[in-house]
């Protein structure tokens, strides 16, 4: 009895989290079907397709490729790249790997000279997680150490750790058991 009115406690929760996140969007689509100028417009497409990112990846994806679209016309350089970069999240979530990976090299391009490394380092990351998706561990820890070396020079502290665990965690998968334990412990 415990456990089935817990169960719908849960269904109920979700479905009012799911409701009320749906009143967002809409309220975000809407606003942006009267925007004037495309840098608002733009703005609003990337809240849409954060929201839509874990309810429903087609319609994220939709809105990422209006974002580079419009970027891509305006020279809104910074949204150009936030739009590869989400994209290539979604495309990545799909299972899209190959496609993530041009995103994210079309991200890099962008913020390869930025001034805030922290987007540098999170699409080199990601790059890595695309290759560690594919079981490709070696490769993957060679973004995982570049990600590494643009946190560590830009002193990037709440990076450093997620580099190490992630260059760890790459080491385990390869079974260099010693080599995990010291990137764990750093």
């Amino acid at each position: 009895m415990h456990r089935l009115s817990f169960t719908f406690s849960l269904l109920y929760f979700f479905l009012l989290s799911t409701l009320s996140g749906n009143e967002s969007i809409d309220s975000l689509v809407y606003l942006s079907e009267r925007c004037a100028s495309d840098s608002e417009k733009v703005d609003l497409y990337v809240q849409i397709a954060n929201k839509y990112l874990f309810i429903d990846p087609n319609q994220a994806y939709d809105y990422t490729k209006k974002i580079i679209d419009i970027s891509a016309e305006n020279d809104f350089h910074l949204f150009l790249g936030q739009g590869y970069f989400m994209s290539a999240r979604v495309n990545s979530d799909m299972g899209f790997y190959h496609k993530a990976l041009s995103d994210l090299e079309q991200a890099y391009k962008v913020f390869k000279d930025y001034p805030d490394k922290d987007k540098l380092f999170s699409i080199v990351n990601n790059i890595g997680n695309v290759y560690w998706f594919q079981d490709d561990y070696s490769t993957a820890l060679q973004f995982y150490r570049e990600s590494a070396q643009i946190a560590n020079t830009h002193l990037l502290y709440h990076r450093i750790a997620l580099a190490n665990m992630n260059i760890g965690l790459a080491y385990d998968e390869m079974g260099l058991i010693d080599s995990a334990l010291y990137y764990y412990n750093s």
